[in-house]
């Protein structure tokens, strides 16, 4: 019995150590049809995903994760995806769609559909070599097939 107890402590210990822990939020949290956005890098932390056109994300709260049913914030966001089928999604630095923008292929065109670290730029467009990360405060829909 001390064998076992023994083994799990070692087990948790490694876990602490490697820097293991819960499972983060995930890409696959994000659902055709929608654009998708994450509080923290590599697509962590709260998750929310919108098949609408956003106007501005104060009025939109994080439907999953640590922050759940509190407001976005373009003070929040630092991954982003876009799953829509028919659309590129492009991502405002205000609210109302004003601002600078990046833009985001569709998953089927099979590139420049996600950035999991926008610090260092992301997606298409003019400006998408800005630094992203907790700038997003809208988001729509263009180039729709």
């Amino acid at each position: 019995m001390s064998r076992i107890k023994w083994g799990f402590g070692v087990a948790a210990l490694a876990m602490v150590v490697s820097g293991v822990g819960p499972a983060q939020a995930a890409t696959s949290q994000c659902s055709n049809g929608e654009a998708c956005v994450w509080q923290n890098f590599t697509y962590g932390g709260s998750f929310r995903g919108m098949s609408a056109t956003a106007n501005d994300y104060d009025n939109i709260v994080w439907e999953a994760g640590i922050g759940y049913g509190t407001a976005i914030t373009g003070t929040s966001v630092s991954s982003m995806r876009n799953q829509g089928n028919n659309c590129q999604v492009r991502f405002w630095s205000s609210a109302n769609h004003t601002g600078t923008y990046t833009y985001f292929w569709r998953v089927s065109d099979g590139a420049n559909y996600q950035d999991p670290n926008s610090d260092n730029g992301a997606g298409l467009g003019p400006y998408r070599w800005n630094n992203w990360n907790d700038t997003i405060e809208s988001h729509d829909w263009i180039n729709c097939a």
